[in-house]
């Protein structure tokens, strides 16, 4: 029988198997980026569905259902709520300067199979547009944790997903300066109630063109997480501080 992950599963088993048992996600989101990225999910769902009077006061209907989603309960100062719901409105008012009229929305968020013969992994996009001059290119949209030069360039996952959407793409001129496919990674720095009163908040945004990067065969890394899924190893002096289960891990 051939194993299914996550994307996040199957991170997590190649980081730590412990971590994996115990329930958690190498992928360890702070809330304020997951209310970013439930705004996020439903500006691009309204997108496709066009069911919006104009761009701004979709971006104020998203930010308030995803702020009552995760802070409905949670008494906060005025000037929090304030800042907070500026935090999100500041984020998707960057994406769509970007994701403008040039481009047209084909999915919201969205999963797809990856099919491998010892395993089959289910990837998430957030987002997947195709510019409005070229439809025969697709631009992947992917909110992360953080962005950096060691996750660009060791997050294999970012090759599989471009070469997995390349075979969707209809453009036949080889010798284009543009890219088929382009990753786009999107990330922000989580809010905090005391810096974001006084900081303007960092949002991320960094393009990878498949041009620019090469196919990749997750194979070993696949044989390795079939053997560690049923492991539950523990890391021994693990250095990781941050870690949210860390106080469980040797329990």
């Amino acid at each position: 029988m051939v194993n299914t992950y996550t994307e996040s599963e199957f991170k997590t088993i190649l980081a730590c198997s412990r971590l994996h048992h115990l329930g958690g996600s190498i992928e360890a989101y702070d809330k304020s980026q997951l209310y970013l990225i439930k705004a996020l999910d439903g500006l691009f769902l309204r997108l496709v569905k066009e069911n919006f009077d104009s761009i701004d006061t979709l971006i104020d209907t998203c930010v308030k259902k995803a702020f009552l989603y995760y802070y409905k309960n949670e008494t906060l100062d005025s000037q929090v709520v304030i800042k907070l719901k500026e935090y999100a409105y500041s984020f998707l008012n960057s994406v769509m300067l970007y994701f403008n009229k040039d481009y047209q929305i084909v999915y919201g968020p969205t999963q797809f199979f990856l099919e491998y013969p010892e395993a089959r992994i289910n990837i998430s996009i957030s987002g997947l547009f195709k510019p409005t001059n070229r439809k025969g290119y697709l631009h992947v949209v992917c909110f992360v944790p953080y962005i950096d030069k060691h996750l660009i360039k060791n997050d294999f996952f970012i090759r599989l997903k471009a070469f997995f959407f390349k075979q969707y793409t209809t453009t036949s001129v080889a010798t284009s300066k543009h890219s088929e496919v382009v990753i786009h990674l999107l990330s922000a720095a989580p809010f905090h109630k005391y810096r974001s009163n006084k900081a303007t908040h960092a949002f991320y945004h960094k393009n990878i063109p498949i041009k620019e990067i090469a196919p990749y065969d997750p194979s070993k890394e696949i044989e390795l997480v079939n053997i560690l899924k049923d492991k539950n190893q523990i890391i021994p002096m693990c250095q990781n501080k941050k870690c949210l289960k860390r106080s469980s891990c040797f329990e």
